[in-house]
């Protein structure tokens, strides 16, 4: 099927450029500039800046799509930033006469409160064994993973706090996950923008801390999540992919799509808020994540979202042809 794609995709994230594979290899969309059908993958809304509309050289604010399908993206996203509000107001403005086939609303759109519901491509993947990955992760065993994100500080500037925030949950990993229960803690950047950070990270953590740069492909992460005791994301997408390989995951909530995730899953109190993450509660909520984490539970509805997807969209191409 022939669709005009948008998408956060081509950054070196793991999240928004793996939706975008499993929309075009899972279920065979083809780009086309010419489609007058909108496929809005990765990313959380569209950006008002001129500069970042432009996708192979066509501002996407001055087309017009007969209809718009939104597949792994949360549009509209509530925020008290105000160059986010003033985004929001202007994709309501883009989208306020589309008509919607369907969309993975993270909760909270008021323009979407009337579409179809399905789940994140991500619930798709078909997690495929490694020997390679598994061979050079095997004399780290057991590890954690710290998967560092931008959202909180991946330079040592960024916004105010986000860097004590990340300084909170490396201090639990020396001193608890390190020091007292001797586990090796795996960083695992998921956007470029992250490696400055990760290897601030590693310097502070000491020999306990390791990452494969050699495997840090979309195959190769879903495995590094699968062979964990545990995970602490400082992404939506990281809880998701613990959510995936049934990893149980600690998930600091940045943004309300993170406990909109969790909350699918029945998981709001892996969460922690980032103007509530403490020594205390970091604590407290890995200590009891086990119990917290129900893998049958999670499998079954991963399950279901999988099959809603993959159905949806079967619907979709079936009504083109």
């Amino acid at each position: 099927m022939k669709v005009f794609y948008y998408g956060w995709d081509g950054f070196d994230n793991f999240g928004d450029d793996y939706i975008r594979k499993q929309l075009f290899y899972r279920y065979g969309f083809q780009h086309d500039e010419n489609s007058k059908t909108l496929l809005i993958g990765g990313g959380t809304i569209l950006p008002m800046d001129d500069n970042q509309l432009l996708y192979k050289n066509k501002r996407i604010g001055e087309r017009d799509f007969d209809e718009i399908i939104v597949l792994g993206a949360g549009v509209c996203e509530p925020s008290s930033n105000e160059n986010h509000e003033r985004e929001i107001k202007f994709t309501e403005e883009f989208l306020k006469d589309s008509k919607f086939i369907g969309v993975r609303d993270t909760g909270s759109s008021k323009i979407l409160k009337n579409s179809t519901v399905v789940g994140d491509p991500f619930y798709t993947v078909d997690i495929k064994h490694d020997e390679n990955v598994k061979q050079s992760l095997s004399r780290h065993m057991p590890y954690i993973i710290l998967q560092i994100g931008n959202q909180v500080g991946t330079s040592l500037g960024g916004v105010e706090g986000e860097f004590d925030t990340c300084k909170e949950v490396l201090k639990f990993a020396k001193e608890y996950l390190i020091g007292e229960l001797n586990y090796n803690i795996c960083i695992l950047p998921f956007h470029r923008h992250d490696y400055s950070f990760c290897q601030y990270a590693m310097g502070y953590l000491g020999n306990k801390a390791f990452t494969i740069r050699e495997y840090l492909d979309h195959k190769s992460i879903f495995n590094i999540f699968k062979y964990a005791e545990k995970a602490i994301t400082f992404r939506q997408h990281g809880l998701i992919t613990g959510i995936v390989t049934n990893t149980p995951t600690l998930a600091t909530a940045y943004h309300p799509k993170v406990i909109n995730v969790a909350k699918d899953f029945d998981l709001e109190n892996i969460c922690i808020r980032t103007d509530e993450l403490n020594a205390k509660n970091l604590f407290e909520t890995f200590d009891k994540l086990e119990s917290l984490w129900d893998k049958e539970k999670i499998a079954k509805k991963k399950k279901e979202m999988s099959d809603k997807m993959d159905n949806f969209v079967s619907e979709i191409k079936r009504d083109r042809k």
